[in-house]
């Protein structure tokens, strides 16, 4: 939706000289792009805390804590 929003608004500048760039047009590419990174990193601790735990759990070693 944010790349449509983009390309058309990017259109109408061609056409007409007079209109300007609107920014409230990036709002939606930078709300996907902020949840998918908020995702991805949140993901990316959480996999590694449980590396971390699998390996020592199958090596049968003692947790501590």
């Amino acid at each position: 939706m944010g790349i449509t929003m983009l390309l058309d608004e990017l259109l109408k500048m061609g056409q007409d000289e007079k209109e300007q760039f609107s920014p409230m047009v990036l709002f939606p590419l930078g709300m996907f792009i902020f949840g998918y990174l908020m995702t991805y990193f949140g993901f990316k601790s959480e996999s590694k805390k449980s590396k971390r735990f699998l390996a020592t759990l199958l090596a049968g070693e003692e947790m501590n804590g």
